[in-house]
């Protein structure tokens, strides 16, 4: 482990940030990166083979190194926060900061205040800015989402190997991002929180009323009581506590909370029978507050057919991908596939042994039922596989263990195979767009320049939202028309990949004039790689048109840091 972790940082220092292109960081990663994941992978294979508390305890010190490696990779090569809608999270956080309350008028996100009134909280405890510590809830939330989910599938097995290889084969298949900052992140932390206190501390009795009744339709006893630290008063009070932040944090993390809640209520894993049915309560108070916003900015809120809904947003890619972009999805579907045809074979194993894991399959399944509700803005299709991934990891897990106390080292090395082709696919997809995800320290600055130089009433326009924007917490005074945080160019379908050249500059000025006397034009790169990576512009053709903007009389540069101008018509 400590020869990994060694490899993994002196790799660190040859990475080579500049030659960043549409296949992403992997392929800019020295051997020895690839060497540490490799190490930690066979040394957890090796763990993996005994069933006693010293080899869980190295299982789990495996995963938590390759936590380190997988993750805290980008924080330490990243000089400013990663992803360029997470800095909408930083604007809302420091919105509350200076304010002190929220508006439900300006965004959703104000609407569904609870993640970033608590990073406003721990901003201001520390003198932290929101902006600094970004980058490294990338470490956090993964590795607290581990530790949440070796408590809950100790509520189904005490196995210890086969908790800890589910462990792993969610950390390798979890390409779908849930660690960066986000309401999605501690959604999911507080649901699989949730979920294990109603099971290991909410254990149902025979001789309760819920209890007989489900007895009528299911032969199935439920599990022996098995004690716990925490007594059940405790319990339901972090349960509700941790509801409260799920529902006023996120709007789609409860309808996945309340399908799990109510099949564990059904398979009788837990006495919270009430549960669903006070979050749900709980869920449509918050929602009827919120109602005024939801009916102007999104009345197509519910809806959709499921074929609709099952679609993957359009935005992303109106055009052709490059071939980069398409063999980073390939990746990223090859590895659902990979980790659903292992959680089969692991339910079927199963199955085999005489414990037919129904409530598992139903619980890595019903995620999809989203799909008959709404797409979440075309992003439905990833949430449902995030939360399968955690059923689908603890199914696969089964596949590679048994009633012996020492496995064989055909299954450990059919273990070191599985996690390794999946390991692969997860780097190739998790690292595969950060040619766009990358932002640069200049890109922040011009943001900034915006935002403290210009007056409040201006508007910021973009030739495509992949820019650090917003960041300060007076972004409510920049907004665009319809509540949008900037005005874009390449959504305009008159400007969607087509050629660009001289005669386009006259064109652009007159679409910045036109949007009003104080509109801002921002030119950066992390927009042309995004543009040209998902089909919005030529490859090649936005580098030179911008240089033609810059030059262009008909413009004014008003700052420029690096490589990224702000711009006004004159």
């Amino acid at each position: 482990m400590l020869i990994a972790l060694t490899a993994w940082f002196g790799s660190l220092p040859f990475v080579d940030l500049g030659g960043l292109d549409d296949y992403g960081l992997l392929f800019r990663m020295p051997p020895t990166f690839l060497l540490a994941v490799g190490l930690l992978l066979a040394g957890f294979a090796v763990a993996a083979r005994e069933d006693s508390e010293r080899a869980g305890r190295l299982m789990l010190m495996y995963c938590l190194a390759l936590v380190v490696v997988l993750y805290a990779t980008i924080p330490t090569l990243y000089d400013e926060p990663r992803y360029a809608f997470v800095y909408k999270h930083i604007a809302v956080i420091h919105y509350i900061e200076e304010h002190g309350a929220v508006d439900r008028g300006v965004d959703i996100y104000q609407n569904w205040p609870g993640f970033f009134a608590m990073n406003a909280a721990l901003s201001e405890i520390t003198g932290v800015d929101a902006l600094r510590y970004a980058n490294w809830s990338q470490v956090l939330f993964p590795v607290a989402d581990l530790l949440a989910l070796r408590f809950l599938f100790g509520g189904f097995t005490d196995d210890r190997r086969r908790i800890h290889i589910a462990l792993l084969f969610f950390l390798v298949g979890a390409w779908v991002e849930y660690s960066y900052l986000a309401p999605q992140a501690l959604g999911l932390f507080a649901t699989l929180m949730i979920l294990g206190l109603a099971v290991r501390c909410l254990r149902p009795h025979p001789e309760q009323w819920h209890q007989r009744l489900l007895a009528v339709v299911s032969r199935r006893r439920p599990p022996a009581p098995q004690p716990f630290p925490v007594p059940a008063w405790a319990a339901v009070a972090l349960i509700l506590a941790l509801s409260v932040v799920v529902v006023t944090s996120h709007q789609l993390t409860p309808f996945f909370l309340v399908l799990n809640l109510a099949l564990l209520v059904l398979g009788r894993r837990t006495s919270g029978w009430w549960l669903p049915i006070a979050i749900t309560v709980l869920f449509v108070a918050w929602t009827a507050l919120s109602w005024d916003y939801l009916a102007t900015h999104f009345p197509t809120l519910l809806g959709g057919s499921p074929v609709e809904n099952a679609q993957p947003t359009t935005h992303s890619s109106p055009g052709e991908p490059s071939a980069g972009v398409q063999f980073v999805g390939t990746a990223a579907r090859g590895l659902s596939a990979v980790l659903a045809v292992l959680a089969a074979a692991g339910a079927w194993r199963e199955f085999r042994r005489g414990r037919p894991p129904v409530l598992l399959a139903m619980l890595a399944a019903t995620p999809a039922l989203l799909i008959f509700v709404q797409s979440y803005g075309g992003e439905g299709i990833y949430r449902i596989y995030l939360f399968m991934t955690p059923w689908l990891a603890f199914l696969a897990a089964a596949l590679f263990t048994g009633p012996r106390l020492r496995t064989s080292a055909a299954r450990a090395t059919a273990l070191l195979a599985a996690a390794s082709v999946s390991a692969l696919l997860f780097l190739t997809a998790y690292y595969g767009l950060e040619q766009e995800n990358h932002l640069s320290s200049d890109e922040v600055a011009v943001t900034r320049w915006f935002d403290r130089n210009t007056p409040s009433d201006s508007v910021l326009m973009l030739v495509i939202s992949n820019h650090p924007y917003p960041i300060s917490g007076d972004y409510d005074k920049h907004l665009a028309p319809f509540g949008h945080y900037s005005l874009e160019v390449l959504t305009d379908d008159a400007w969607v990949n087509r050629p660009l050249g001289t005669a386009d500059v006259d064109r652009l000025h007159e679409y910045v004039a036109s949007s009003g006397p104080t509109t801002y034009l921002l030119l950066s790169p992390a927009q042309i790689a995004y543009a040209e990576n998902h089909g919005y512009a030529r490859p090649g053709d936005l580098p030179r048109f911008f240089a033609d903007v810059v030059r262009s009389p008909r413009f004014e540069v008003v700052h420029r840091d690096g490589e990224s101008y702000l711009l006004r018509a004159r």
